[in-house]
């Protein structure tokens, strides 16, 4: 886990700062611009920043809160114009660092994610690996297609198992079996089922 803690400690401060500094102005849709997909940490920040949901749409202004952020986490995005955050580059680094950090922590064969289940679970991680995948190849084949893509790079490139270490006789303990789990609820707020979106 040292990999992603490293990271981890980079990004998140200047992720914070980014968004401080990031203005929120109307868009218009037009030409190919991106939209930066939404995580549970980075949407609760802007939100948290700014006093709003963001990206906002008029045509979501009737619903619920919790309905809207929903939306807003899955990338389901309404027809006509809203407002968001404008990034910088440094805001867009940011949050780059916090997206490689999440696809490193996927729970499945070689990643950083998939020796953290193997140590919980053993040979059993090579089950959650297979259906992380089925259900990647089925999101990338009906949402973002890049889910497609990194279930084929994983089947056969990464590899869904993950191979015997040396030693596997010490026990993982107390401490490293808190930080495991702290890391996944770590991997649940920086997972962003739409990365990006044509806008």
């Amino acid at each position: 886990m040292a990999g992603p803690i490293g990271g981890l400690i980079l990004a998140l401060p200047l992720t914070v700062i980014g968004v401080a500094m990031s203005p929120v102005q109307p868009f218009q849709r037009q030409g190919a611009s991106f939209l930066e997909g939404n995580s549970i940490f980075y949407l609760s920040l802007k939100y948290l920043t700014h006093g709003q949901l963001l990206p906002s749409f008029d045509e979501y202004a009737h619903l619920p809160f919790w309905q809207e952020y929903f939306y807003l986490l899955g990338g389901v995005l309404p027809a006509g114009n809203g407002s968001d955050i404008i990034i910088n580059s440094f805001t867009l680094a940011a949050w780059f660092g916090l997206f490689v950090t999440a696809m490193n922590l996927l729970p499945v064969g070689q990643l950083d994610g998939g020796h953290l289940m193997y140590c919980l679970l053993g040979e059993k991680a090579r089950w959650l690996g297979i259906i992380l995948v089925a259900i990647m190849a089925i999101i990338g084949l009906v949402s973002w297609t890049g889910w497609l893509l990194w279930a084929v790079l994983i089947v056969f490139v990464i590899g869904v198992g993950h191979p015997a270490p040396l030693n596997e006789l010490a026990e993982l303990g107390a401490p490293r079996t808190i930080l495991a789990y702290v890391m996944l609820v770590v991997f649940v707020l920086l997972f962003m089922p739409t990365p990006l979106q044509l806008l």
